[in-house]
């Protein structure tokens, strides 16, 4: 994981690695989110993806933590004396899919992207992540709720394999004030009979309003269900209330049909920013997957690797509206 620091929220400097002692936990570290403390300590939480010094790349993943201080000086950020690594979250089987239960038949296994979130109606403190419906591909059927309206359902036939489209996304609750101990609750929103990656998840507070977003992947929605590469979002009056997709859909932004892949990760601050990074761009309509077999020469054209140009959205209850397209890397 490395870091950029910024005296402007606009121009960036690259920092390096946010670890570099070695002691971060997984062979990988995936993505995570940070925040920083009213005694300015930086609270840092991500995915250790597999095991330190496995000898073939697994993709078992946890969620770990660990604290740092903050060095500026007038021209770099820097970071010392983090604690130990301590790994906070894995799936319990009961709310969420362990990876033991992925094996026995499903798609694709998830326990990922946290993302901090301190609740400004209660003031207590959560974290998000992305994950799978507990229990296994055999244990599963697609339950009317899960496929549509009443309507929807007279005219749609649901393939078998949709059940094993579980996606959702994860909640758990800071039960020690140093955020190293955490209580997993039921999931805030499935995708059961519908997708199978909701990816890094967030939440914001405007009015009375939850605002959950989530981006996810054209071909991770369930046969027979379409949808474009891009971030969807949702809204209740309560944290753990009923979600209600916006836009009557749920999509918020998506990747042109011409371009389907370029942009990801996208991130809504709250100030109605959207940032995200630039993914592949002008691959002449190939698949994700057919992408992926092409040389590592055509890859690291296509491939943008880079913050894109930012966007503002509005939010007016359930309906959402893309403002206008600010400079790339703009944050404010």
């Amino acid at each position: 994981m490395r870091y950029f620091y910024s005296k402007d929220g606009k121009g960036w400097e690259l920092g390096g690695l946010v670890f570099n002692d070695g002691k971060a936990l997984g062979s990988r570290q995936w993505a995570g989110s940070a925040f920083i403390d009213k005694d300015g300590k930086i609270h840092m939480f991500y995915t250790a993806t597999g095991r330190k010094n496995e000898t073939r790349l697994t993709y078992e993943q946890r969620i770990a933590t660990t604290t740092g201080d903050i060095v500026t000086t007038n021209t770099t950020v820097t970071f010392k004396n983090w604690s130990d690594h301590k790994i906070i979250l894995e799936p319990d089987g009961k709310y969420y899919q362990t990876q033991e239960q992925s094996n026995l038949g499903d798609l694709s296994y998830s326990f990922r992207d946290p993302y901090f979130f301190e609740d400004p109606k209660s003031g207590e403190q959560y974290i998000l992540f992305e994950a799978n419906t507990s229990g296994t591909a055999a244990e599963r059927t697609c339950q009317p709720e899960q496929i549509g309206s009443i309507e929807f359902r007279q005219t749609h036939d649901t393939p078998e394999k949709a059940k094993l489209y579980n996606g959702s996304i994860g909640i758990a609750k800071a039960s020690n004030g140093n955020l190293t101990e955490f209580k997993e609750l039921p999931p805030l929103l499935e995708a059961n009979c519908v997708n199978e990656e909701l990816e890094r998840p967030s939440v914001i507070v405007k009015g009375n309003n939850y605002y959950l977003f989530t981006k996810t992947h054209t071909g991770k929605f369930a046969p027979g269900l379409k949808g474009p590469e891009g971030l969807y979002g949702f809204t209740s009056s309560s944290l753990f209330g009923s979600y209600k997709p916006l836009n009557g859909s749920g999509l918020v932004i998506g990747n042109p049909g011409d371009n389907p892949y370029q942009g990801y990760s996208w991130l809504v601050m709250p100030n109605g920013t959207v940032i995200s990074y630039v993914e592949y761009v002008d691959v002449e309509g190939k698949s994700i997957d057919e992408i992926g077999q092409e040389s590592p020469e055509y890859q690291k054209e296509h491939f943008g690797g880079m913050l894109a140009p930012s966007l503002k959205i509005s939010i007016t209850q359930d309906r959402t509206d893309i403002v206008t397209e600010k400079k790339q890397g703009v944050f404010k």
